[in-house]
């Protein structure tokens, strides 16, 4: 349902995709590691959305809450408080990172606190963090896209452009699985090595998704392909082209390497198709690092879709996107995202 009021699109219905991420079999005895861990995450996500605080990292979450929330939320008891961080830590060895960090009780060591560990630097630690702020960013995606074909049918084939960074790494999943039940196909072009590895997952393969890949060298620490080879992405003209940012500062776009920069420039400002920037709004920074590199601006993108929060962050955010009304303007409000229609 969408209701116009005062020229904002207000739109109210339920986000299937995120209920059912989370949604587990009923009496299960226990979650898997991804599963434990993912929950995990979301109840983080839950927390930053409804605080004041200026950082997610700033955050501590008792383990007894945290066993409160799995039971409440999964139908799942757990008992032991240590093993649920031993499986966490199961967890950590399998991928070989740092997702989580323990603070002891002084009085008691059964009890203690849960943290994110704040030293991320890989895709694969990024891809859990703001778990729940990504899913609402995803369904916002896949709905401008949805609403942004004339017609809306069986037989309609896609080309879509989806760009490196996290943000979008849930995306992967809802396009896998909507492509069946609405029989859409789409051509995927990316160079996102985590949209590529999910994709390819058993439950995520779909008949009815193609992957392109262009060449290039792996770099591992942004799980992405880098190179000149963009010939490969200018030579196509695009439905959608998805990408996200490192940091945004002075309305201007930054990522941490000379290589993406390059082939984030080209796809935003010479490649053909409707832009979409997809932002957690933690990019936002009132000061930036010499060493990154910057490779745009806010106003090249056609559509900026933020998640909706219920924290008092949400006034801020409304306040800064105010000031950039000359060239952006709510155009879709979502109870869980927002989508910002930029003027051209």
């Amino acid at each position: 349902m969408a209701i116009l009021l005062n020229n904002y699109v207000i739109v109210n219905k339920e986000d299937n995709y995120q209920e059912n991420f989370m949604k587990q079999t009923p009496g299960k005895h226990r979650l898997r590691k991804k599963e434990l861990v993912s929950n995990i995450f979301s109840l983080f996500s839950e927390r930053y959305d409804s605080t004041d605080e200026k950082s997610i990292f700033n955050l501590t979450i008792s383990i007894s809450e945290i066993q409160i929330y799995l039971e409440e939320r999964c139908n799942v008891k757990y008992t032991s408080s240590t093993w649920i961080y031993t499986q966490i830590k199961r967890y950590e060895d399998i991928l070989g990172v740092h997702l989580f960090k323990k603070i002891k009780s002084p009085d008691n060591p059964e009890n203690f606190d849960i943290a994110i560990y704040e030293g991320m630097t890989s895709f694969t630690q990024f891809q859990h963090l703001y778990l729940t702020h990504k899913l609402k960013i995803a369904n916002g995606i896949y709905d401008q896209i949805k609403n942004s074909i004339e017609t809306w049918k069986t037989n309609v084939s896609l080309k879509i452009l989806l760009g490196s960074g996290t943000n979008i790494y849930h995306l992967a999943n809802i396009i896998s699985g909507r492509s069946k039940e609405d029989k859409i196909h789409y051509h995927l072009y990316t160079h996102n090595l985590g949209v590529i590895n999910n994709l390819m997952e058993p439950e995520n393969i779909s008949e009815y998704i193609t992957l392109y890949t262009p060449a290039g060298k792996i770099d591992t620490i942004g799980n992405t392909i880098v190179g000149d080879d963009n010939t490969f992405y200018l030579s196509t003209k695009f439905d959608f082209i998805i990408q996200s940012t490192n940091t945004i500062f002075n309305n201007k776009l930054y990522v941490h390497t000379k290589e993406e920069s390059i082939r984030k420039q080209v796809i935003l400002k010479e490649c053909s198709g409707i832009k979409i920037l997809a932002l957690v709004m933690d990019e936002f920074k009132t000061t930036r690092d010499d060493s990154m590199f910057c490779y745009g601006e806010l106003s090249d993108n056609d559509f900026i879709i933020v998640p909706k929060t219920r924290s008092k962050r949400e006034a801020e955010y409304e306040r800064m996107f105010k000031k950039m009304d000359s060239f952006m303007i709510p155009e879709i409000v979502h109870w869980n995202y927002v989508i910002y229609k930029v003027i051209k």
